[in-house]
This record gives structure tokens, C-alpha cells and sequence, in this order.
């Protein structure tokens, strides 16, 4: 009997279903010859596509699926990127409340300037006789 092969989620990228791959068996010392699974979107450049998302190499067919088939949760993703542009915005916002504060501070303080220039103008400009 056959052995059943995992059902596979399309690639998340281009939609093509992906493959199973064999991968190059490692040796090691204490346990012995190892083989690994890859799993890979296939629809590269030379194929007419524009994808080659492939996974890390896995210990067994069903660990390479699992990992393959995992994906991020949607919506909590859209959630937090919401979240983060609300975050975002708040700061820029009183950043930017802030900076209309300073700015008129400085214009007062401008103001306060050019009087006392103005005042000891005048001072000086009587003083001298003028």
C-alpha cells in the first residue's frame, strides 16, 4: 500500500501548487544517514512565472507540509498593522501639535524681540538728540 502524501496548501505568493522535493541526505556520526524534504513553488522565471518560494529542509514529508501549510493568521495580522498606523498617526499628530505650539512661542517671542529693539531705538535715537 502506498504511502498517503499530504495535501498542500497553493503557493501563498502565485497560487501554483507546489512540490515535494527530496533533498540531499546528511551523514551523521551518531545517528546514522538522514533524509530531508523540501517543499517549493515550482513557477520560476524559466517556467514562465515569477515565484521560487521554497521551505527549509525538514526530517519527513509531514513535517515539510506542516511547515509549508502554516501561514499567519489574516486578520490579527491586519489588526496589528492597524493598530500600528493608529499608533503612528497619534504620534505624528502630536508631534506635529507640538511643533504649532513652538512655533508660535517663537513668533511671541519674535514679537517681544522687535519691540525691545524697537523701544531701544528709540531710547538711543532720543538720547543722541535726534
Amino acid at each position: 500500500m502506498a504511502e498517503q502524501l499530504p495535501i498542500l496548501l497553493p503557493c501563498p505568493f502565485c497560487g501554483v501548487v507546489p512540490v515535494i522535493e527530496r533533498c540531499a541526505d546528511t551523514f551523521d556520526y551518531l545517528t546514522g544517514p538522514r533524509k530531508w524534504w523540501g517543499i517549493c513553488c515550482r513557477s520560476t522565471l524559466n517556467l514562465g512565472g515569477s515565484c521560487a518560494v521554497e521551505i527549509r529542509p525538514q526530517a519527513s514529508i509531514e513535517a515539510a507540509a506542516k511547515r509549508w501549510n502554516t501561514r499567519a493568521p489574516a486578520q490579527s495580522a491586519l489588526d496589528e498593522a492597524n493598530a500600528i498606523i493608529e499608533q503612528r498617526n497619534a504620534m505624528c499628530s502630536a508631534y506635529f501639535a507640538e511643533v504649532a505650539e513652538l512655533r508660535r512661542e517663537v513668533e511671541a517671542l519674535r514679537a517681544d524681540a522687535d519691540e525691545l529693539i524697537d523701544t531701544a531705538r528709540a531710547s538711543t535715537d532720543e538720547g543722541a538728540g535726534k
